[in-house]
């Protein structure tokens, strides 16, 4: 049976405590809270190339719905640490890590792009939709986990009923925080002249409003850098390739598309009603690029609203 969305018995879980109901500002935890181990099985799953996606998995055997959680650019499944309580206590749920992120190391492929990753996702959801009950998958896309979910949605083979997009740039309005095919040009070569450099300086500057905590975006940030500059740059320049719908006509007449970002660098609406007219859109007030880490209660609300939404579709 699926399980109905009430969003007052979620508040102890929107708060990241499963266990009493305190104030939790996301400004205030250590920062290890957020990247802790994730407490739950791993798997990996292998194509017919023996490329490789890993997952963690938490199992809810009284439901009908699958969750999977696709992270960003030299990310992993771990950034969305606050979102696991809240998705498992209604559906299965797969927090993923892309090859070259997290627990799946680099050197397990020659290719690292967008379409590629899209193939691994529709292969994993394939593989756990097979052993499962689930009959509706909702992909929740941070940034260029955005991406790859909403191409993912548009393959023949996708069994994908909703895409979740969180602060996707392409997706983004170009006056507002937005950047132009000329700042993405300058920025990857940034990347190329100097990766440690251009993540320190220019990527901090890029993601987060002036009044961002310091500590939680130093955090990330070093953590960022911390990914394979070889494939970073592969995949921030396939990114700078894409068109500026990124699949999203094409999904968005096999699934729903949902998009959650900060009024610091909201979507481009008009843009994605003309590709997508039935998209439902979310915003976010005082959060930069990582909403779920900056400010999990209010980012969880507006995830919840947006599944909650779809289901009742």
């Amino acid at each position: 049976m699926r399980a109905e969305f009430k969003l007052v018995a979620l508040l102890p879980m929107l708060y990241g405590c499963q266990t009493e109901l305190a104030v939790h500002d996301p400004k205030s935890i250590p920062i290890a809270d957020f990247f802790a181990p994730i407490d739950a099985p791993y798997r990996e799953f292998k194509n017919s190339d023996s490329h490789i996606i890993g997952a963690y998995l938490l199992n809810n055997e009284h439901s009908d719905d699958l969750y999977v959680l696709v992270h960003g650019w030299m990310c992993d499944a771990r950034y969305w640490n606050s979102q696991l309580p809240v998705l498992s206590s209604f559906g299965d749920v797969a927090a993923v890590d892309l090859p070259g992120h997290g627990e799946v190391v680099a050197g397990s492929r020659e290719e690292y792009s967008i379409d590629q990753y899209a193939n691994d996702l529709n292969l994993l959801i394939n593989s756990l939709k097979s052993n499962s009950l689930a009959n509706s998958v909702t992909v929740i896309g941070h940034s260029m986990g955005g991406y790859v979910g909403v191409v993912a949605a548009a393959k023949a083979e996708s069994i994908i009923d909703h895409v979740v997009v969180v602060d996707s740039g392409k997706y983004k309005n170009a006056n507002k925080r937005g950047m132009t095919d000329e700042e993405s040009k300058a920025s990857l070569e940034a990347l190329r002249l100097n990766f440690l450099e251009a993540m320190k300086t220019e990527y901090r500057q890029r993601f987060f409003p002036v009044n961002a905590d310091y500590q939680l975006v130093t955090n990330i940030i070093e953590d960022m850098a911390e990914g394979p500059s070889q494939i970073a740059l592969e995949l921030a320049n396939d990114m700078n390739t894409l068109p500026n719908d990124v699949g999203l006509k094409s999904a968005q007449q096999k699934a729903a598309i949902s998009f959650i970002n900060s009024d610091y660098a909201p979507v481009d609406g008009v843009a994605i009603i003309d590709r997508a007219p039935s998209a439902k859109f979310y915003t976010l007030n005082g959060t930069g690029h990582f909403p779920m880490l900056e400010d999990s209660l209010q980012f969880n609300e507006s995830l919840i609203s947006a599944i909650s939404h779809f289901e009742k579709e």
